[in-house]
């Protein structure tokens, strides 16, 4: 009885939430984050109904991505991928997927060679990550990398100056659906 109690509890809470984002979405035409060009943006204000769908991609336990990249295909719907370069360096089946990520029509952003703390490291350090991830990137796709995504979300005010004088845009997020699913 508690159980069911509680999950309907949940749900009724998540019911009200996504009503109250909708109300509010129309309301308010305004960012919580202002946008400079040094600053990672989390969400751009609109008055289009839509969504960025971003995506992760280095080590996993299980992964997913060809189910990923098969059910964003069948709904004909593009994502951007962050991609560490340490990941594609690994395998020449992690290369695959990177290809397969770029033929699927998708944006593909930088998220380091192998994820430090960009708060903790030198911009020798973050050159090194950029770089190294940036050509891997372009060699094995032929794109120009723009984007970029802090590891773990950690930078500093160091860290974004670095990245938009690289003349890259940094991109973070603003709901995290992985920690919503696991807790």
């Amino acid at each position: 009885m508690k159980r069911r109690y509680r999950v309907g509890l949940s749900l009724l809470l998540l019911i009200f939430t996504v009503i109250i984002s909708i109300v509010s979405t129309e309301k308010a035409k305004y960012s919580f984050t202002e946008v400079y060009n040094d600053k990672p943006i989390f969400r751009v204000s609109t008055d289009e109904k839509k969504l960025s769908l971003t995506f992760d991609i280095n080590w996993a336990e299980k992964e997913e991505l060809y189910n990923i990249l098969q059910i964003l295909d069948k709904y004909n719907v593009k994502a951007t991928f962050f991609i560490m370069g340490g990941w594609v360096n690994y395998s020449e089946e992690n290369k695959d997927k990177l290809i397969k990520i770029k033929e699927g029509g998708h944006e593909i952003g930088n998220h380091s060679y192998i994820h430090p703390m960009f708060s903790k490291i030198s911009e020798e350090r973050m050159k090194a990550e950029v770089e190294k991830t940036n050509k891997i990137i372009e060699d094995t796709v032929g794109e120009k990398v723009k984007l970029f995504r802090f590891p773990s979300g950690d930078y500093n005010e160091k860290a974004c100056k670095f990245i938009a004088n690289e003349g890259m845009m940094s991109i973070q997020w603003d709901v995290d659906i992985f920690n919503t699913i696991v807790n």
